[in-house]
């Protein structure tokens, strides 16, 4: 049995559902684990484990021990082990501990085998339970490099706030693990948990009262007592979290809360006898620890409290208007609102009835004033103030995770530019500096930062020098010398996650989300001005009636004066006009309007070998592009559609559209384009291709000219020009056409001609190069050869532990394999065999699988530039070549077959694929090879 004491003679039961609120992802504890919660940077046990095992093998690696240091040897080996192994039981006082592991270190030092300190600091704190989480937190962000005995004093020091401040508590839910949907909670059965209270019931919660008589509870002394309540009751531990316990009893007859310890094993917890004591844990998360009086388990829970959170945002649209403008205005505080409100920038609203913004509270912190001052500039550019901050936790949109400010201090207008590294500073300070010495007219005379190394490098201090900037730079180990940049780096970082925390968006939008509020911070007032800092940097005065609350939905306006709208738009309206029969009507009854999309869609085959006809023939290649097409196609339904945004009559806003025409986002649509292209082609006198149907030939005596389609582009192959420009005529008065010449690129394939030889060369160079910068390999060696000469890839070579899976699991392998294959069909035969042997194991890489499909990348990053070349031949003879290698797979022990088809002097077709059978002899393979590729021929 389990008595639960709050202090004060009123108690509470302990708790069995965690639950984590409605706004968190994820179905896993993510409360405390050793090493680091929350937003801290755990710490890396894993070279913890890497360090102590080199150290071990170290010892054991030392040369055959004599009987004299046999037993050093053992000692060493045992210190070690116990280093490691030892930990601190939560509610223990630290300073023993600690004491502890510096003996350990200090032994092995003594016995020729000592530790880095660093190794040494992050032993003890990893051992250290999970209160002691947000100093171990702090100690690792601000990389603390402190002597061992430093640290004994400050875990001390750290030991007695986390006694005074025990009233503190972090309030958690955790997600039952079931498959109920997102934002319900646990509910537990009256005959899963049977826990009973006194009756004090404050803080009892959805509960209802009993009928005399419907639940007796028998005690000790075989009396029997009556509850004359249930409801559900939050319990609040000293380890820091919040339990909400259903089904709990108010017994007027009782003065202490019990609990039943077999309930708690029933329902998964475990525990664990610690100092004379008992501490529960539920997933191997520490729940809170009982020490024994009088042969029970006691749980204190004196100073703990319980606090209700509604982890449900506030809508601003349900709220007034003087909150939806602090919203918008980045959260600034209530007395820039005023100024605002007396300078005619906003109109009147009830202040009063503004209430306290949950998400400033959960954004902004305070922290003590500095009192040093200093002189403040006497006109603009006089005085500048910069600052660096970063690395941020995440990495914003761009790779950016740092930021850098210039802030004037005669205005307190200020700029920021995102950084990808800490090193771009200069670049960034050149690029302010020609930007507000070109707008004013005036130079900057004092720069004043940190002794950050970015301002202290030579390039940045020559520079100073060249344009007469003096640098004021603050005494060491004061930043506070630095406020104006310093609190323009909090107010835009309070802003930034103000802002951020109101919406859903990704962690890597706090880069636009900076700039916003920079942008917003320079049209609102200042205390340290008179007017806002975008008057006096400009003179005039800021509007403010085109800002939105950052994060919300918004249609952008055009910003363009013009009468006309851009080509691309024209366009599209114009061709809009052509498929709405009427401009508005009613929707009929069940129908399902569809919203217009300018997505492009795909129809068709590409048809990259018949091309290779140029080379037989001597003709140019033309090519040609249908603006619009999908808008071509005719439709034989009804189609109704929503009016598309920035065209919507707003006489009949509420009608819809009835197409007459296919449009993008259609499903029929590049059915309906490429039936109605077959019709306007056919009518021109082409022929279609049985065997390709995206190919078209027409003939006219000697003339001859081939038209190709793929998607809504055209490819016009002729030896005739005459003919060509007829062609084009017709299908200019046919569609709405762009001419786009002669053909260089076909989809990344790149068409070099040499007419005096009559040869045509296709590479994919530029495709290559993507495919080599997406998997990092733009920078490796040059292979020589697809595939190793030796090589025998096999299932064996597939991960074999957990922890080689999980490092293959990042790899991607298969995306590799396809990026591969697409330039293997198109122009590159030549690693046909390397692709089908690595292939193969797409499902299970492993290591030796990746690195064979490295080789075959660096290959193709030395033969990049190479191209698969046709002509110089008179007569078109197809010659074919056939190999089989018998039973190189030692897997299934099945053979390899391959074919390659030359014509006019290239390759046309290829294949290496396994055998689909197993061949008993090499004759029999090279028979099933030669089969394939007679079919290939047919």
């Amino acid at each position: 049995m389990a008595i639960v004491d709050d202090g004060d003679g009123s108690s509470a039961p302990c708790g069995i559902v965690l639950l984590r609120g409605d706004g968190e992802e994820g179905t896993e504890t993510e409360a405390r684990t050793r090493g680091g919660s929350g937003g801290a940077e755990p710490i890396d046990v894993g070279h913890l484990y890497a360090e102590i095992i080199g150290l071990l093998d170290k010892i054991m690696a030392a040369p055959a021990p004599s009987n004299f240091n046999l037993r050093s040897i053992l000692e060493k080996e045992k210190l070690t082990r116990t280093n490691f192994m030892d930990w601190l039981a939560e509610g223990n006082p630290v300073s023993p501990h600690v004491i502890k592991m510096i003996g350990y270190t200090k032994s092995l030092d003594k016995l020729g085998f000592p530790l880095r300190r660093e190794l040494a600091t992050d032993l003890i704190l990893q051992s250290l339970p999970p209160s002691f989480e947000p100093f171990i937190m702090n100690f690792n962000m601000n990389n603390l490099n402190r002597t061992l005995a430093e640290l004994h004093g400050m875990l001390k020091t750290d030991e007695e706030s986390i006694k005074k401040n025990s009233n503190h508590v972090m309030v958690m839910h955790k997600r039952k693990p079931n498959n109920k949907k997102s934002g319900q909670k646990r509910k537990l059965n009256s005959d899963e948990i049977t826990s009973t209270s006194n009756s004090k019931t404050k803080g009892l919660k959805r509960s209802r009262n009993l009928a005399r008589g419907e639940v007796d509870i028998h005690v000790g002394n075989g009396a029997s007592v009556v509850a004359v309540a249930v409801g559900t009751m939050p319990l609040s531990l000293p380890s820091g979290l919040v339990l909400e316990l259903n089904n709990c009893y108010c017994i007027l007859a009782l003065c202490k809360n019990v609990i039943s310890a077999s309930c708690l094993q029933a329902e998964g917890y475990g525990f664990r006898s610690v100092d004379n004591g008992c501490s529960v844990y539920y997933n191997d998360i520490f729940y809170f620890h009982a020490p024994m009086m009088n042969g029970l388990y006691i749980v204190n829970l004196d100073g703990c409290s319980v606090y209700n959170i509604n982890a449900k945002r506030q809508r601003p649209n349900d709220l007034n208007p003087t909150f939806i403008w602090h919203c918008r205005l980045g959260h600034i505080n209530e007395r820039r609102m005023e100024k605002l409100h007396r300078d005619g920038l906003l109109h009147s609203f009830d202040f009063e009835s503004f209430e306290t913004c949950e998400s400033c509270l959960l954004g902004k912190m305070t922290k003590a004033p500095f009192t040093g001052q200093s002189e403040k500039a006497s006109e603009l550019l006089g005085l500048v103030h910069t600052d660096v901050c970063g690395p941020m936790s995440s990495t914003a949109r761009g790779g950016f995770g740092y930021f850098i400010t210039f802030t004037n201090d005669f205005s307190r207008y200020g700029y920021v530019y995102l950084m990808r590294h800490k090193s771009d500073s200069f670049e960034k300070f050149k690029e302010f500096q020609n930007e507000v010495q070109n707008h004013l007219g005036k130079t900057i005379k004092y720069l004043r930062s940190d002794r950050g190394g970015e301002y202290l490098s030579l390039e940045f201090g020559n520079h100073l020098k060249e344009c007469g900037i003096v640098p004021q730079l603050t005494p060491p180990g004061t930043p506070q010398w630095n406020g104006v940049s310093e609190r323009r780096n909090r107010t835009l970082l309070d802003m930034v996650r103000s802002m951020m925390s109101q919406t859903d968006l990704p962690l890597s939008f706090w880069g636009y989300t900076l700039e916003t509020a920079a942008f917003t911070l320079n049209r609102v007032p200042s205390k340290s001005v008179d007017k806002t800092p975008y008057e006096i940097w400009t003179g005039k005065r800021p509007s403010l009636s085109f800002l939105k609350i950052w994060g919300c939905e918004e249609t952008p306006e055009n910003a363009s004066t013009s009468t006309q709208p851009q080509q691309a738009e024209q366009d599209v309206v114009q061709q809009v006009e052509q498929v709405v029969v009427e401009p508005v009507v009613e929707a009929p009854a069940s129908r399902r309007s569809e919203r217009i999309r300018r997505t492009p869609a795909s129809c068709g085959s590409t048809g990259f070998t018949k091309v290779r006809k140029d080379t037989t023939y001597t003709c140019k290649i033309w090519q040609m592009d249908v603006k619009t097409a999908f808008l071509n196609g005719n439709l034989d339904e009804d189609v109704y559609m929503t009016q598309p945004k920035g065209f919507v009559d707003p006489q009949s806003a509420k009608k819809i559209c009835k197409l007459q025409k296919s449009i993008y986002g259609l499903k029929q649509a590049s059915r309906s384009w490429n039936i109605h292209f077959d019709e306007i082609v056919k009518a021109l006198g082409f022929v279609k291709n049985e065997q390709e149907p995206c190919v078209y030939k027409k003939i006219s005596g000697s003339a001859l000219v081939f038209l190709i389609l793929y998607v809504d582009d055209i490819l016009l192959i002729e030896n005739d020009i005459p003919m060509l420009e007829s062609v084009k005529t017709s299908l200019k008065n046919s569609f709405s056409m762009k001419d786009l010449g002669e053909a260089a690129y076909i989809l990344g394939i790149r068409i070099y001609k040499d007419r005096s030889k009559r040869l045509i060369g296709l590479s994919q160079s530029t495709y290559i190069d993507k495919v080599l910068k997406r998997f990092n390999m733009q920078d490796s060696k040059k292979g020589f050869l697809p595939m190793s000469h030796g090589i025998n890839l096999g299932k064996n070579q597939c991960p074999q532990t957990t922890n080689e899976r999980n490092k293959m699991s990042v790899i991607p392998y298969a995306s590799a394999i396809g990026s591969i294959m697409y330039a293997m069909l198109c122009t590159r035969p030549d690693v046909s065999y390397a692709l089908s042997a690595t292939s193969q194991y797409q499902s299970d890489p492993g290591e030796s699988h990746w690195i064979a499909l490295k080789n075959i990348l660096k290959y193709l990053r030395r033969t990049k530039d190479m191209f698969l070349v046709y002509g110089g031949q008179e007569e078109l003879v197809v010659n074919g070549y056939t190999d089989a290698s018998f039973q190189i797979d030692k897997d299934d022990f099945r053979s390899q077959s391959g074919f390659v088809f030359y014509l006019n002097g290239g390759a046309v077709s290829w294949k290496s694929s396994k055998q689909d059978t197993v061949a008993d002899s090499t004759t029999e393979a090279e028979y099933i090879a030669a089969s394939e590729a007679a079919k290939e021929v047919v």
